[in-house]
């Protein structure tokens, strides 16, 4: 194979790994999804929090009761945090997947059509000339 050829079949298979696994619909769900559920999840961490302080308050001392409610309320933030970075690395190794398995199947389509178009080119070399010339004057006439 040529540089020029392996340079368009790069090219093509990860164009075409990258739109296959484009997730723009998903993502505007998740984003709208995602906004109500944090909206609800803040206000009920913050009724959580108070209810937590008037606990610890009627057992210790108010300071404490604020200690003891900030330091729970960082343990679940952290809790949350390496869930999502859980999540974030699993969908990362789908989508390396999904784009390995696009590019392997572009590879092989790449090779057969190159396969199938080697044959004519050698068997009528003046006409597949011909054609490749008048198809590049046409398009330096469109493009430039």
């Amino acid at each position: 194979m040529s540089v020029l050829s392996t340079f368009a079949k790069e090219a093509i298979t990860q164009g075409v790994a990258m739109y296959a696994t484009s997730r723009v619909d998903t993502a505007k769900n998740t984003i709208v999804y995602g906004s109500i559920v944090g909206a609800l999840s803040f206000m009920s961490a913050v009724f959580l929090a108070i209810s937590v302080f008037f606990y610890f308050s009627q057992i210790e001392l108010y300071a404490f009761a604020g200690l003891y409610t900030s330091i729970l309320l960082f343990i679940l933030a952290l809790a949350f945090y390496a869930f999502m970075r859980i999540k974030e690395r699993m969908i990362e190794k789908q989508i390396m997947r999904e784009r390995l398995q696009m590019q392997n199947a572009m590879e092989v389509t790449m090779l057969e059509l190159g396969n199938e178009l080697e044959g004519p080119i050698k068997d009528n070399p003046i006409a597949s000339l011909l054609i490749s010339g008048v198809a590049g004057f046409a398009l330096a006439k469109k493009y430039l």
